[in-house]
């Protein structure tokens, strides 16, 4: 069973983190004080910065800009006055440069630290609310502006898609190998946007729904002749006018924007054949900040409306459906082609231990019980 996160503990107190945070500040640069005394014959006074830049990355990137700049102000003042000799750990006129050259990049440091903290603060409290929430009503996404601007963006969308085509022939790969031969399957996509994902799964029969009429018109057009594939408006937390049961359903990306996580997930359910595969995929609610930052910077796809669903939530949400959970993780670190890296990254470092719950992509693959 999975087990309740222990929110409302004091630690998790955003004033308590902060003192926390101030806290391991100071901590981690007397060390590094200690540290710089210690092999101060072999260090050398005139490099007296080298063990003070990782110790205001830890802390700007951990706790905050305001941790980070603490961490600068108290290497600066260390350097200044704390020395074994008697005088100035800076004794060459040329370490003032240096301890200039420090102190802008240390608060550079600390800007970049304090955004991607606040970022994934920001996705944490989103995670956190949808979890006290599990038995209530969720942070409701408006559908009208859903709908408004999944319709604004079908005419673009396949060209959108295009400038990222790394990411989603990752996850293309993702749902044929967590759904297997799809062949002789019935396929139901939610959320399908123009088919593609649909068609690249060629199941036996497949429906794909989304709630833009846009995405659907274009869906219709390009799958035109298709003998197998069909599509049609409707919601996700309404699949009553489906009319029948598939041996697989799936939604990549979708989960983010329905007004009700439970819902939508209920009615996957009820339109699944016991014993069925329910295949979800979202993006990571730590890279909130990233994500963000690609969309301001033209490099991506605009979300539109959106709510951060964690993982847990996702498969909390399968288990209270009578799923059975098959399979859940991550996957892609580098969501972009850089030649050699990407995959160097996506396929060896991202099966370490802790790094590889730095991917982009969550999912989660549970089966419909029997007796579901």
């Amino acid at each position: 069973m999975i087990k309740e996160s222990k929110i409302g503990y004091p630690i998790f107190d955003p004033k308590n983190r902060m003192e926390l945070g101030h806290l391991i500040s100071i901590t981690v640069i007397v060390t590094a004080v200690y540290l710089r005394l210690w092999p101060s014959g072999a260090l050398e006074l005139h490099i007296p910065w080298i063990i003070f830049y990782p110790v205001v990355m830890v802390a700007a990137f951990y706790w905050g800009f305001t941790s980070g700049m603490l961490g600068t102000s108290l290497s600066v003042l260390s350097v200044l006055f704390w020395s074994q000799t008697g005088h100035l750990f800076i004794d060459d006129p040329g370490n003032w440069h240096g301890m200039a050259v420090f102190g802008v990049n240390a608060t550079l440091i600390s800007l970049i630290g304090g955004a991607m903290h606040r970022a994934n603060a920001s996705a944490i409290y989103t995670t956190e609310q949808a979890w006290r929430n599990m038995t209530g009503t969720h942070v409701a996404v408006e559908r009208d502006k859903v709908v408004d601007h999944w319709n604004r963006t079908s005419c673009a969308y396949d060209g959108l898609k295009g400038c990222n085509s790394y990411y989603y022939a990752k996850l293309k790969e993702l749902c044929s190998e967590k759904l297997g031969d799809t062949s002789f399957m019935s396929v139901m996509e939610i959320g399908c946007g123009t088919g593609d994902l649909l068609a690249h799964l060629n199941p036996a029969f497949g429906m794909g729904i989304d709630i833009s009429e846009g995405m659907i018109t274009r869906a219709k057009k390009k799958y035109t002749g298709s003998a197998t594939l069909n599509f049609g408006v409707s919601e996700a937390e309404n699949l009553e006018q489906v009319g029948r049961r598939f041996d697989a359903v799936m939604m990549c990306d979708v989960l983010e924007h329905v007004s009700d996580v439970k819902a939508s997930i209920s009615e996957s359910s009820s339109v699944l054949e016991k014993g069925g595969l329910y295949f979800a995929s979202t993006s990571s609610p730590i890279w909130a900040f990233p994500l963000w930052l690609g969309e301001k910077l033209g490099l991506k796809m605009e979300e539109g409306p959106h709510k951060w669903v964690s993982l847990r939530v996702m498969e909390q949400e399968l288990v209270n459906n009578g799923f059975q959970i098959l399979d859940s993780g991550y996957m892609t670190l580098v969501p972009m082609d850089i030649p050699l890296i990407s995959s160097f990254f996506n396929n060896f470092i991202m099966r370490m231990p802790f790094i590889k719950q730095l991917g982009l992509t969550q999912f989660v693959l549970g089966r419909k019980r029997e007796n579901a």
